[in-house]
């Protein structure tokens, strides 16, 4: 693929695909192993597991994300009747306390009472304070409790 033509992928995907493997496909992210390319699939794929679980069990949610000027960003927000959780998906199998900056500003912005989770690629579920770190899978699960 030339370099115009991966470009064209690229901004494709971004907006369209709605298979993490139609799109790592296009854009070679399978054989790469840049950082960003490999988390924004990993949240591709979390997303499209949430939509899909709520599509089967004929469950309404809204999914939606949350970012500050400065930065600051929560990569999934998560809404299901009364239920609201803040997620950050980390495509790593460790958290670091950094990593937690955009639950703590949602937090404050919303003032209201939600979970916090980091969904991740660790094995373990633990919780460190008031956030719950799950395995993606379990997380997902969770979601639907």
């Amino acid at each position: 693929m030339t370099r115009s033509a991966r470009a064209r992928a690229d901004a494709w995907c971004s907006i369209r695909s709605s298979s993490s493997s139609i799109r790592a496909s296009l854009t070679g992210s399978w054989r790469t192993s840049r950082p960003r390319r490999i988390g924004a699939l990993f949240e591709h794929l979390v997303f499209n597991q949430i939509f899909d679980e709520a599509a089967a069990r004929d469950q309404d949610v809204r999914l939606s994300s949350y970012r500050t000027e400065n930065g600051a960003e929560a990569d999934l927000i998560f809404e299901r009747g009364p239920q609201t959780w803040a997620i950050e998906l980390k495509a790593s199998s460790h958290v670091r306390t950094e990593d937690l900056r955009g639950l703590r500003s949602f937090r404050e912005f919303h003032g209201k009472k939600h979970r916090q989770a980091v969904f991740y690629l660790g094995e373990v579920r633990k919780d460190l304070g008031d956030i719950s770190l799950f395995p993606w899978k379990d997380g997902v699960n969770e979601l639907f409790c």
